[in-house]
């Protein structure tokens, strides 16, 4: 079983979506999105290869949480990690769109 580590830079981009979920919709849909999240997570600690690997990049994947963001994370296969690195807004500029 993997661990599941948060890096810096992922706990602050998922403040900055479940922050802004609460301000667009609601509480109740920040909190179904946290669940999601974590029902996803559970599922990368059995299977850290579940979601599809980057063009050009082998060990880092992108998991789609919800059509509105996704989840990038590096699997360290000596060490047994999946390593959080980055939520995103699927809907915003960002440099992962064609990857």
């Amino acid at each position: 079983m993997y661990q599941v580590n948060w890096t810096p830079i992922a706990k602050e981009t998922h403040r900055q979506i479940f922050d802004f979920i609460i301000e667009q919709w609601s509480i109740d849909t920040a909190i179904q999105f946290d669940d999601q999240l974590q029902d996803l997570l559970y599922k990368l600690e059995k299977h850290p290869f579940l979601c599809p690997p980057l063009k050009g990049y082998k060990n880092i994947h992108r998991c789609v949480i919800s059509k509105q963001v996704s989840l990038l994370y590096r699997v360290n296969t000596q060490r047994q990690t999946t390593d959080l690195l980055t939520f995103f807004d699927n809907r915003a500029n960002h440099p992962y769109q064609n990857l």
